[in-house]
């Protein structure tokens, strides 16, 4: 057991309680499992029977275990805690609310874990995780500011705290002048370079002057950002000095842990305790006094040398204010010479062990505790409270008293326990407060009596059922309080029996489910008073309604579907594809989501297309009860709407095949008309309709004034134009167009029309040539260079060796420099065959990409991942990758993503490259894979060479590789985009269309 309890400290919780549902773990204060019931047996595959000792990370994953490690620590300190984790049993893993509870048990502070499953208690996690956001910032325990032109324009609570000054006085002051002079220069500059786009070290160690004149050393880590559209710093500040003081407390702490651990007896904890106490605190005066349960005196039973030389070791009688803090049990901070007067201590602090006694720590002089220190003095006294213990007997049959009742209280749903002539023996206080009834009321009455006269027979059988078959029993029936209200409650009940089995009665549970109810009722009033198809759903799409419209449009009875899944229900039988998005809709709204398509339905005499839609019905907790699958039949419509595809299909094709579009412009109003045709080339919906400004903000920004000025110009004077330009699509996409038009005068009207055709393939057929051109004239001469300088060098070397006449020339020959020119030479010609090999595999792969499949993200990816990792294994790759289709081929994928972690790995200035591919698909149809290291980054001249889309004398990229990457990204309506990583490195997003967009 932990912190070495007695093996048989606790051996079982009591008799009868592995029947509960509900898992129930029992913590000490070092967070080690104690014992446990039957269910959380049941519920994590545990032994049944405590092992001999357990941590929180033998059932839960390291930051799950840090969680339940906090909520343990509040619960001894406020009582009560609730924390979210994940259990992991050994085949099954849940998510659960913890609900703690401390007791203390022979002077032990222990903690009652009850575990819920997530399904039973879900709150609205998104509301509360965009709560914790919007106040990280005040909350942090880091200093955060905003620093712009050199000013301060925003800091947290905390760094004004830190510096002494309040929020008024530090916005607009320069942050510099926080600094002490001789890192004042320092941190101008660098806020300086940083905004002129240099990259200055991020994270740095500095001292800062408080406004009362103090130094302390912080560390400061500094990012660029924006702030109201401006380039501005953000800049943390952490305290070096407040951790480095609580790093030795705690070190202090660790020492002291390990030596109270073997202490024997109550004494030689006492001096481990008094002796940590005082080198916390760095006071002189520290004694332990130990509780006498005879006298009910504290009594001293170590102390300091000079607490004993002043005369602070006496005893405390019950009537004493040392004696009133140890029965209260906290933690206190107080002035002894205010309550006694003989007392010349001006400072102390007491530290109570529980029901063992109390540490006392002061000092002469006024000081202010910290709170940090005090916060591991607190986890000192629970570590000696813990040893204390150890020293102790005869307190099991107190334990269980105490565990029980710590048990009963926790609960948050009514208890009962009851033998099998129906006489109460057990019951929690929620039981009397539902009922209404006094204990001796509940003691006197029969459990049926509890119910109204006409669902009495169904209790009776649920009892007879328990204790005749063993089983475990759950009926819905209505609670009868003492003032005559019926509350509908659901209950579930099991047999109770002891260690030997033999049976001691029935132990259950009742749930209150008036808000189920409720809900159920309103929902039946309007259920079949609708000419729409509703229905009503299990989260699992389990069929639990069906209208009367749905009923007579399919000719069905409501025992044809009430029970069968949705999708296998007779309206949806007649398209395997339709019966897959019907089931894709149940499970997106079981997640949560309203789901709305259309979607064609098969009745009993015609078929309809109607517009389906799955809405999530929540409780109060936000846990997904219910889901309501709607159709409105909108037959006509879909007819109207084919009718009008017909009639623009011929224009649509004829456009779509020459990759072309035509627009109009209304002088008189400014209209703008867009055919299908350039709606398609700019990536927008068929029903888009752009205002005049709107079709010119599509235009790259280098070319808009261009455009502008050849439209105006044909607006006013009637010249007409012919551009070739460039235009940014609404899937980010850089195309080019070629742009004519012509003013056109129709009677009171004038028009500009025009036509604009895509030559973005005759663009990158230049942009190929050109890059092309560079590596056959730039890299290819260079490297031949290279490899002809060594080999050179090597042969006259040879040459010398050859021409010699006697055997010292091989011993002057120069071995070392030979073989490092022979290096060089395979290195020059392996950068050659790569580049050679990348040529090829870019053009094989260009006459692919054109033939667009579907490809399956994960699968390729996972393949990677596992290559690269065999071929690097200094490398880490992770992978989050969803599952997930896009449109292009196997080979295009694979060379895209196989390129970016080759370079990301290669181009790595560190011993152990780490490598995140990550892959999610947005709500705009499109996936976005993330490849994000850890090296040297991108050079900005490679990333400008793919924004300006050329290179020439001054600008060009040092290999194929990204250009590769952006040719085939774009050739299957993709873009690529490349961001700095945090804190160093590089992330290239490819955003590609998913294969069903």
């Amino acid at each position: 057991m932990g912190n070495g309890a007695d093996s048989d400290f606790v051996e079982s919780l009591l008799p009868g309680l592995a029947a509960l549902d509900e898992p129930i773990f029992l913590f000490d204060a070092d967070c080690q499992l104690r014992t446990y019931n039957d269910a959380a047996h049941e519920f994590t595959g545990l032994s049944g029977s405590p092992p001999a000792e357990i941590t929180l990370t033998d059932l839960f994953d390291e930051a799950d275990s840090r969680t339940l490690h906090g909520a343990i620590e509040e619960a001894l300190a406020n009582d009560s805690a609730t924390a979210r984790v994940t259990l992991t049993g050994e085949h099954t893993q849940r998510h659960v609310v913890c609900s703690l509870s401390s007791l203390s048990v022979h002077g032990e502070q222990l903690v009652v874990c009850l575990c819920q499953e997530v399904d039973q208690q879900r709150d609205q996690i998104q509301t509360e995780q965009h709560q914790r956001y919007e106040s990280l910032v005040q909350q942090s325990n880091d200093g955060i500011a905003i620093v712009q032109d050199q000013q301060i324009v925003f800091a947290n609570e905390t760094l004004a705290a830190t510096t002494g000054y309040d929020l008024d006085a530090l916005r607009g002051k320069p942050f510099y002048e926080l600094c002490t002079p001789e890192y004042q220069q320092l941190v101008r500059e660098r806020h300086q370079r940083r905004l002129d786009g240099e990259t200055p070290p991020e994270q740095y160690k500095l001292e800062i002057e408080t406004q009362a004149g103090n130094i302390r050393v912080v560390d400061l880590s500094v990012s660029r950002t924006t702030h109201e559209g401006r380039p501005a710093t953000l800049v943390t500040v952490r305290d070096r000095t407040d951790r480095q003081r609580r790093q030795w407390a705690i070190e202090t702490l660790q020492d002291a842990t390990r030596r109270i651990q073997q202490a024997e007896t109550t004494d030689d904890v006492a001096r481990v305790a008094v002796e940590a106490a005082t080198d916390v605190f760095g006071l002189p005066y520290a004694v332990c006094w130990l509780h006498d349960e005879e006298t009910d005196r504290l009594d001293p039973a170590y102390a300091t040398t000079a607490a004993r030389n002043e005369g602070f070791v006496g005893s405390f009688s019950p009537d004493s204010y040392e004696h009133e803090v140890f029965r209260a049990g906290e933690l206190t901070k107080y002035t002894p010479e205010a309550v006694s007067a003989d007392n010349s201590l001006t400072n102390a602090i007491l530290l109570p062990l529980g029901e063992h006694g109390l540490i006392g720590v002061g000092g002469t002089e006024h000081i202010e505790f910290d709170e940090t220190i005090i916060d591991v003095t607190r986890s000192l006294a629970d570590h000696t409270t813990t040893a204390l213990k150890r020293v102790e007997q005869t307190r099991e049959l107190r334990e269980e008293r105490a565990l029980t009742e710590s048990i009963f209280a926790a609960l948050p749903d009514v208890f009962y326990a009851f033998d099998e002539q129906g006489n109460f023996f057990r019951w929690n206080d929620q039981f009397a407060a539902v009922t209404g009834y006094s204990d001796a009321d509940i003691e006197s009455m029969h459990p049926a009596e509890f119910f109204v006269p006409d669902e009495r027979e169904t209790i009776y059988n649920a009892i007879a059922e328990v204790f005749e078959h063993d089983t475990t029993v759950t009926v819905e029936a209505r609670f009868l309080t003492s003032d005559g209200e019926r509350i509908p409650y659901e209950f579930t009940g099991a047999k109770l029996t002891d260690a030997t089995g033999e049976v001691l009665g029935l132990v259950g549970i009742g749930r209150d489910i008036s808000d189920r109810k409720q809900r159920q009722r309103r929902f039946e009033a309007v259920f079949n008073n609708t000419y729409q198809f509703t229905g009503l759903m299990e989260p699992d799409g389990t069929l639990l309604e069906a209208n009367d419209a749905a009923l007579e449009f399919g000719g069905l009875e409501a025992d044809d579907v009430i029970g069968v899944n949705v999708w296998e229900a007779s309206w949806f039988q007649h398209s395997p594809a339709v019966r897959d998005e019907v089931k894709d809709a149940v499970e997106r709204a079981a997640d949560g989501e309203f789901v709305r398509k259309e979607l064609p339905i098969s009745g009993a005499d015609r078929e309809a297309f109607i517009d389906f839609s799955v809405r999530p019905v929540t409780n109060e907790n936000g846990e997904i009860t219910l889901l309501i699958p709607e159709g409105r039949d909108i037959t006509e419509l879909k007819e109207r709407e084919r009718e009008l595809r017909r009639e623009r299909d011929h224009i649509r094709r004829t456009e779509a095949q020459a990759a072309v579009g035509g627009w109009e412009l209304d002088l008189s109003t400014e209209t703008v008309y867009w055919t299908d045709g350039l709606r398609d080339l700019y990536d927008v919906s068929s029903s888009f309709e752009p205002s005049y400004d709107e079709s010119l903000s599509w235009f790259h920004p280098e070319n808009r004034e261009t455009v502008r000025d050849a439209i105006d110009a044909c607006r006013t004077n009637g010249t007409p134009f012919d551009l070739e330009t460039r235009v940014v699509t609404a899937a980010g996409r850089t195309r080019w167009i070629r742009m004519e038009g012509e003013r056109v005068d129709e009677q009171d009207t004038k028009k500009l029309r025009g036509a604009v055709r895509d030559i973005t393939e005759r663009k990158e057929r230049e942009q190929r040539l050109m890059v092309f051109n560079r590596v056959l004239r730039h890299n290819l001469r260079n490297k031949l260079t290279v490899v002809g300088g060594y080999a050179d060098h090597l042969e006259s070397q040879l040459e010398t060796l050859a021409h010699a006449d006697d055997d010292t020339a091989f011993d002057e020959f120069a071995v070392e420099e030979a073989l490092r020119s022979v290096r060089e030479i395979r290195a020059g010609s392996d950068d050659l065959s790569s580049i050679s090999r990348k040529v090829r595999q870019f053009g094989a792969i260009t006459q692919e990409v054109d033939v667009t499949d579907t490809v399956a993200v994960r699968t390729i990816l996972t393949g990677l991942g596992e290559e690269y990792s065999a071929d690097y294994p200094n490398a880490t790759i992770d992978l989050t990758v969803e599952d997930v289709h896009i449109k292009g081929n196997a080979e295009f994928l694979k060379l895209v993503v196989g390129e970016l972690v080759e370079n990301a790995i290669e181009h790595n200035d560190t011993g152990t490259p780490r490598v995140e591919l990550t892959v999610t698909a947005d709500g705009d149809d499109r996936v976005q894979i993330c490849v994000a290291d850890d090296g040297p980054g991108i050079p900005d001249m490679e990333r400008e060479v793919l924004r300006e889309g050329q290179e020439g004398s001054l600008l060009h990229g040092s290999g194929i590789g990204l250009w590769t990457i952006h040719w085939l990204v774009t050739r299957v309506g993709g873009n690529v985009s490349i961001a700095d990583n945090d804190p160093q490195g590089t992330v290239v997003t490819l955003s590609i269309p998913r294969a069903d967009a």
